[in-house]
């Protein structure tokens, strides 16, 4: 049965926010808004701890990195000119796909990422964005570690994504949707750097598909050889908006296309 929450935090600190969220006695979630907003948000939940004013909002460029705080809205990504110019704005695309002007400056990119990997899944550009540069998080009282290992939970919080060498991307969405907004039935993301390609694909499996190659002589090799790896891995459900042997099809059609814009 739904529940009505009874409780609302605004935690002062990190130990105060992880000592509310780890309770068993209370069900406690962290207050993050995501691009999809669902019917019943935090329906089986007690309580909410909001933590906006302990977690990064800002966007900040290094010589050598990229640190987005986890509390940056999804219109901040949108409205970076600087992030424009990170392998070919593929962020900043992502962003603006991943929902409305009004709901992105809501939904922040910690939302993006836990929506993405929830059930049902939410918008995945951003997160697959980030999964093709090789991001790197930070999670409220734990170490960091690469985006592909990390795993959302109640108790999980992230504070931080750092993007790495990020002057050496380039980058490409290609997507598939029944309109230019709705959440896209298959997506793909790929990007390279002079000694790496990547290629992420969401849609045709329960999680985000990714692989990745060493870049030589022989783009095209490498194209193929990501291709092969993500159609090992394709295991499709289909719904309302795409038939299983649909997105099995899109899934090749659409990384290749990503991997095609990158590698030219």
């Amino acid at each position: 049965m739904p529940t009505t929450i009874r409780e609302f935090h605004r935690a002062s600190s990190p130990s105060q926010a992880l000592e509310l969220l780890q309770r068993t006695d209370t069900l406690t979630s962290a207050l993050v808004v995501g691009p999809r907003l669902p019917d019943a948000p935090y329906a089986q939940t007690d309580a909410v701890v909001d933590l906006q004013a302990m977690i990064p909002h800002a966007i900040t460029f290094t010589s050598t990195a990229i640190q987005i705080g986890a509390c940056a809205t999804l219109q901040a990504l949108v409205a970076s000119a600087p992030l424009a110019n990170v392998a070919d704005g593929i962020l900043c695309r992502a962003a603006a796909l991943a929902a409305h002007f009004g709901l992105r400056n809501l939904a922040t990119v910690a939302g993006a990422i836990d929506g993405a990997t929830a059930t049902p899944p939410g918008p995945p550009e951003v997160l697959l964005a980030l999964l093709v540069l090789g991001a790197q998080v930070k999670v409220m009282g734990g170490e960091g570690g690469a985006l592909a290992a990390y795993q959302p939970s109640p108790h999980t919080v992230l504070e931080e994504i750092t993007i790495a060498d990020a002057g050496q991307w380039r980058g490409a969405l290609a997507r598939v949707a029944r309109s230019p907004l709705d959440q896209a039935i298959v997506t793909a993301a790929a990007a390279v750097s002079p000694t790496l390609a990547r290629v992420a694909v969401a849609g045709a499996a329960a999680g985000p598909i990714t692989a990745e190659v060493k870049l030589d002589d022989d783009p095209q090799q490498a194209s193929a050889l990501l291709i092969t790896a993500v159609l090992a891995h394709v295991e499709p459900q289909g719904d309302y908006r795409g038939s299983a042997e649909y997105r099995r099809a899109m899934a090749e059609v659409l990384a290749r296309r990503a991997l095609n814009q990158v590698l030219a």
